[in-house]
């Protein structure tokens, strides 16, 4: 089986987990007390493909993946006594029908990040340059706004901050201001980009 990611839980590192087969993903959480395998967990009702995995850097327990096809789930570790018996809650979303109008085929998302200035609250972009904002513990798209006219490849966030990159060099800084307690509607939306292309071009130049 072909490995296509790796990732460490990021508050204390006691998970990590690995994902397999891209047309068909299998995710495996292992521990890293023994490094031992816990479970295994694979979408039987999809044949979607996993794209990105972000954990919340909150709660060492949460995570959340990106799919093709629309879809993404957030992931609950459950731990029974120790962390050699545990139980996965899975919750799936989909992208808002509203997104995918006009469009010939289904929405790819391709990148996802926690808030870190919130539990809760995920950020999943797409191939058609939206950026949306989750509720993890209802599955809920609470915010959604066009980012980019091309595919967003990452995003990252520290507080209220987010920065997306897109596939042909913009890079787009968002402030997202809370103006209202746990009100993810009264957010206000800033942003400043720039073009990494241009600035290759004069650093080119000046060689």
């Amino acid at each position: 089986m072909k490995i296509i990611y790796v990732s460490f839980s990021i508050r204390d590192d006691r998970f990590f987990i690995t994902i397999g087969n891209f047309r068909k993903p299998i995710l495996t959480i292992w521990s890293t007390n023994n490094y031992f395998q816990l479970l295994n967990w694979q979408n039987e009702l999809s044949s979607s493909h996993i794209n990105c995995l972000a954990w919340n850097p909150l709660r060492s327990n949460e995570f959340s993946i990106g799919s093709s096809h629309n879809f993404l789930h957030f992931f609950t570790i459950n731990e029974q006594t120790d962390n050699s018996n545990i139980r996965l809650q899975v919750i799936q979303g989909e992208l808002p029908v509203l997104l995918n109008e006009h469009k010939k085929s289904s929405s790819d998302i391709t990148t996802c990040a926690y808030l870190t200035s919130t539990s809760n609250l995920v950020l999943c972009a797409t191939n058609y340059g939206y950026v949306t904002c989750w509720n993890s513990r209802l599955a809920l798209c609470v915010l959604h706004w066009k980012a980019d006219i091309n595919e967003i490849t990452y995003l990252s966030t520290i507080d209220h901050k987010l920065i997306t990159g897109s596939s042909i060099g913009y890079l787009k800084l968002w402030n997202l201001e809370d103006s209202g307690i746990n009100s993810i509607e009264s957010f206000v939306l800033v942003f400043v980009f720039f073009k990494i292309r241009k600035n290759l071009d004069f650093l080119e130049n000046q060689v």
